[in-house]
């Protein structure tokens, strides 16, 4: 008789997207992440955001996922690189992601603001074989962007094992 063993992944791997200096009202999309090996059944996504300069209590950044399955189109017109996100013209993008939460930022650039975890899993109901992030920066109109370093997103796999 066998059982199930809940089974962690690496803890903080890298999620490539370049988050430093993004500025305000603009939003930024990770490399593509493939799962077709690891298949794990869950992906908690956390991170840390470091503004240039000091903002308001109203600063903010919203957390976006978007997935593939086989060789079809990215969700939210996403290209699966890290780069510039915006939607192609005539696409609604953002509004055909999958929302993950929101990272509050709110005071100077001596402190970092830790975010997450967000789950993966409860965004899509499952796992994609291919699956991003998209982080959209917004400072309330100071205009004050992200750091130049410190900005970082990571994730952590879960699956199971029999034993």
């Amino acid at each position: 008789m066998s059982t199930t063993e809940t089974n962690y992944g690496t803890i903080a791997q890298s999620i490539t997207i370049t988050l430093d200096s993004l500025a305000d009202n603009a939003a930024r999309e990770s490399t593509l992440v493939d799962n077709k090996t690891t298949k794990f059944v869950e992906v908690l996504i956390s991170g840390t955001l470091e503004a240039l300069a000091s903002v308001g209590v109203d600063s903010y950044a919203r957390i976006f996922a978007y997935g593939r399955i086989g060789s079809g189109l990215f969700s939210g017109s996403a290209t699966g690189a890290d780069a510039a996100y915006g939607a192609a013209s005539g696409q609604p993008g953002i509004k055909n992601l999958k929302y993950l939460g929101t990272a509050f930022v709110n005071a100077a650039t001596t402190e970092s603001f830790e975010f997450g975890p967000f789950s993966l899993r409860n965004a899509f109901g499952a796992i994609p074989d291919e699956w991003g992030v998209v982080l959209e920066w917004n400072d309330s109109g100071s205009s004050i962007a992200l750091h130049t370093s410190g900005n970082v997103m990571t994730y952590q796999g879960i699956k199971y094992d029999s034993v």
